[in-house]
């Protein structure tokens, strides 16, 4: 019944994104708990995990490899910004 309302909600909703243009403190501060998550996240099974970082080989540099998909390495203003006019 409201999925006009949501969709308007949404698209309301990236656009003031998109004015306000990245913001370095979001991104530490998710940064910070990618790290949390991370360094004291739920252990995984041996199998999945090594499973895993296999996989990861191939889409990472080696000093990457164990943490690659989980934290934030560099702030990229230009990037995120880019990334932000595709939505």
């Amino acid at each position: 019944d409201h999925i006009d309302d949501i969709v308007s909600i949404v698209f309301q909703y990236l656009k003031m994104l998109a004015d306000a243009g990245p913001k370095e403190w979001i991104w530490r501060e998710e940064q910070i708990v990618k790290d949390q998550k991370f360094r004291y996240g739920d252990k995984q099974d041996a199998s999945g995990y090594t499973s895993d970082i296999a996989t990861r080989m191939f889409h990472f540099p080696p000093e990457h490899v164990l943490s690659g998909p989980f934290l934030f390495y560099k702030y990229d203003e230009k990037l995120i910004a880019e990334l932000g006019e595709m939505l």
